[in-house]
This record gives C-alpha cells, sequence and structure tokens, in this order.
C-alpha cells in the first residue's frame, strides 16, 4: 500500500503527500509545475466550504463536481476555476481502503454524454493506481 499524507505548500494550501513525495511531482511534468499546482484544500481565496466539499469528494460523500466518480485534484491557480482543466483522479472507497486510478488531464464535459469518457493522449500513465489503508486515509 501507498502512505498518504498532507503537507502546506508554496501555494499556501496543502498538497497530497503519497509515500513521501508532493503528488504534484509524480503528475506534472518538470515546465508544469507552477501551471496546475492548485488544490481545493486550502483557508483562503475560494469560497467558504470548497475545502471542507473536496474532503467529502476525497473520501467518496459527495460526487465529483463535473464527473461523479473522478474528483479534481489541481486546477488553474489563476482564476481558481476547475473549468479551466486540470487534474482528476478516479476514486473509489472499500471498506479498508481507498483506491485513486485513472488519472487524467481534464476540463468539463461538454455535454452530459461525456461524463467519464478521455481521450487516450489525456490520461496520465505515469502514476497510478495508488492504494490507501482508509483508516490512514
Amino acid at each position: 500500500m501507498n502512505q498518504f499524507g498532507l503537507c502546506p505548500d508554496a501555494s499556501g494550501g496543502f498538497d497530497f503527500l503519497v509515500d513521501g513525495q508532493f503528488l504534484r511531482e509524480l503528475v506534472f511534468e518538470t515546465d508544469d509545475l507552477d501551471q496546475y499546482g492548485i488544490t481545493l484544500l486550502r483557508r483562503r481565496k475560494l469560497p467558504f466550504g470548497a475545502a471542507q466539499d473536496q474532503i467529502r469528494r476525497l473520501k467518496g460523500e459527495l460526487p465529483g463536481k463535473f464527473f461523479p466518480h473522478r474528483v479534481w485534484l489541481y486546477f488553474c491557480g489563476g482564476c481558481f476555476d476547475e473549468g479551466c482543466g486540470g487534474i482528476s483522479v478516479r476514486v473509489q472507497v472499500g471498506t479498508d481502503r481507498v483506491v485513486w486510478s485513472d488519472f487524467c488531464h481534464d476540463g468539463p464535459p461538454s455535454t452530459e454524454n461525456e461524463l467519464d469518457e478521455f481521450q487516450e493522449e489525456d490520461r496520465i500513465t505515469s502514476v497510478g493506481p495508488l492504494v490507501f489503508d482508509r483508516g490512514e486515509y
């Protein structure tokens, strides 16, 4: 199993730690680190409750905003709009583990029929699946 954690980051929010390494370093190319380095786990610059809703999505208690079985991890730090595109992941919460799989560069669907359908070139194959102990998570 992978080790899960959260750590303050340079943006004033928190980033995910996987096995002691920032997830953004595993997901992004070096040139992209600044472009989508923002998570919803922050106290300022977002509407009240955004971080709480994000935590509920990560725990499987709320569906994803655009894709019911996916959760946005990183998004545009300039406008804080998930509609600009970013990185999402499929989150599956089981009784003893949480699995993050199918990492993808994406934006909002253009029609409701496109939910959970992605182009192969948008998939991030260098990361995942990640399996976390649910109690630690």
